[in-house]
């Protein structure tokens, strides 16, 4: 069969009875780590070992993943960011790393092992260095000397082989002391060894896409699309509806593939991957992402849409893609 793709702008106002609005709904349900750490283009999909009560908080009341974000109890940090000599508790910051890159998949290279590990000459004695991982994300943990202080850190590589992006995660402890105690070490301790790799399908959530029978919600570019995929049984054609739920977003399909679910929830479930672009334009300020959508496919006699339909008024995008296995 020879291969096709068709793309229809829609009008919402003509299809909010054929999408069936109570099987495409935004659950608006997302892992904490999502709240705690975001606009990360690659998120880090982990349950961090922290309290349920702390928040993401900075001082200038915006959440830069390029500038300290910190964690804690609200009542401990609002009143340490007016005063630092006066934290009542330890608290974790975490931003993207400055000087530190994941270059090897899955690990971090020898030669950034070396630097790290040569922060030992400043005080030999309190120096410690060990490695674990989180899931699929390798972590580097050090305590050393800086100048006078102890410092606790921890670098978590991101696995993003185009920006070799990593976090670097510090404890803040009371400024006028030269080393955490013993309680502030602990806990420090505690969040590296309790954080864990997300469970799907929450792990798909964190990293951007809540997959749902017949439709996947899509975050990108600072905003949300929902997708349905349905294959014709006659034909076997399948037609993906991209919805998006922000006036400023457009989308462009490239690809369409057939494949099956490959994870432990929902082994061997009939997918579709479809590769396309995110843009998000609000006046000087823009955003795009390139993204693989998964989608849970679902097999229905016609398609809820009538994809050769065309409206002047374009509110979703509708492609259709002759069979096309992965």
């Amino acid at each position: 069969m020879k291969r096709y793709l068709i793309c229809t702008l829609v009008s919402l106002s003509t299809a909010v009875f054929a999408i069936h609005p109570d099987q495409a709904k935004d659950t608006d349900s997302l892992p904490r780590i999502v709240t705690l750490l975001p606009n990360l283009v690659s998120p880090l999909g982990v349950e961090p070992g922290v309290p349920s009560y702390f928040v993401a908080m900075s001082p200038s009341g915006t959440l830069d993943p390029c500038d300290w974000i910190y964690w804690g109890p609200k009542d401990v940090l609002e009143p340490y960011f007016n005063d630092p000599t006066g934290l009542r508790g330890p608290v974790i910051r975490v931003k993207l790393s400055d000087n530190i890159a994941q270059t090897e998949p899955g690990r971090f290279s020898d030669e950034t092992v070396y630097a790290i590990q040569r922060m030992k000459g400043q005080d030999p004695r309190n120096f410690q260095y060990h490695e674990l991982q989180w899931g699929p994300y390798p972590v580097m943990a050090v305590k050393a000397r800086i100048g006078k202080k102890i410092a606790l850190m921890a670098w978590v590589g991101l696995n993003d082989p185009d920006s070799g992006a990593a976090l670097m995660f510090n404890l803040v402890y009371p400024e006028q002391n030269n080393a955490p105690n013993n309680q502030e070490e602990a806990f420090w301790n505690q969040f590296l060894s309790s954080t864990k790799l997300l469970a799907e399908p929450e792990y798909f959530k964190a990293m951007g896409q809540d997959l749902q029978p017949g439709y996947t919600i899509v975050r990108a570019c600072g905003s949300k699309l929902k997708m349905t995929a349905e294959k014709r049984e006659g034909d076997g054609v399948v037609q993906v509806v991209v919805i998006p739920m922000e006036k400023s977003l457009s989308y462009r399909c490239y690809d369409i593939k057939e494949c099956q679910l490959g994870s432990q929830w929902k082994q061997g479930a009939p997918l579709v991957k479809v590769h396309g672009m995110i843009c998000n334009q609000k006046g000087n300020w823009s955003a795009s992402s390139g993204e693989v959508t998964s989608i849970l496919v679902e097999t229905v006699p016609e398609f809820s849409i009538n994809g050769e339909d065309e409206h002047a008024s374009s509110g979703m995008w509708v492609y259709q893609a002759a069979s096309n296995p992965c």
